[in-house]
């Protein structure tokens, strides 16, 4: 069964045993020490973000592209940055300390993504596949908590629009976002 060493940010140790193939992440709330996941290890979030010993980050497989986007988002990295739940316990990672694992959450804001569209003359929001393939105009937008840009993507699929429409677009999109982070807010009240 490997082990896993968590440091917090007070330098106070602790050793753990988790099952081979669950990740840190699982390892940790598992025995009780405080990593959030608010996204319960769907990397839809980077609330369970750890530093890992230098000794140890490079036995461990490189991130992915998701899992560095969505380190992106969190505070105070480092070389050896990680989300806890990408990193799988294996025999060989036996010991594996995780240095400065945070006592307090990393999430420096919430992110979600919508599509919205004009189609037969009307801004839409989330478009289905039957209102996608024949809306006019096509766009996704990505925003933290706060209304800020993180993406805008948008295509003029069947004919051009206006600057009109594409505040139109924008304010259909920044509201759905913020229903979303409502969302994201009661369930992680819930937990």
């Amino acid at each position: 069964m490997p082990r896993v060493i968590f440091v917090d940010s007070n330098g106070s140790r602790r050793e753990v045993e988790a099952e081979a193939g669950a990740s840190v992440l699982d390892a940790a709330q598992g025995n009780g020490i405080d990593i959030e996941g608010a996204c319960e290890g769907v990397m839809a979030c980077s609330t369970c973000h750890v530093i890992v010993d230098g000794d140890w980050a490079d036995k461990l497989d490189a991130p992915s592209e998701e899992e560095e986007f969505m380190l992106d988002l969190a505070f105070g990295l480092t070389r050896t940055a990680r989300l806890g739940c990408q990193i799988a316990l294996t025999d060989a990672l036996d010991g594996l300390v995780g240095a400065g694992a945070l006592t307090e959450t990393p999430l420096v804001a919430q992110v979600a993504a919508v599509s919205t569209g004009i189609v037969d003359g009307q801004v839409l929001l989330d478009l289905d596949y039957s209102e996608d393939s024949r809306a006019d105009t096509d766009m996704n937008f990505v925003m933290d908590n706060e209304g800020r840009f993180i993406e805008i993507q948008g295509t003029a699929e069947i004919a051009p629009f206006t600057e009109d429409e594409l505040r139109q677009l924008t304010v259909v999109a920044a509201k759905g976002i913020s229903q979303l982070t409502d969302l994201q807010n009661a369930a992680r009240r819930s937990e």
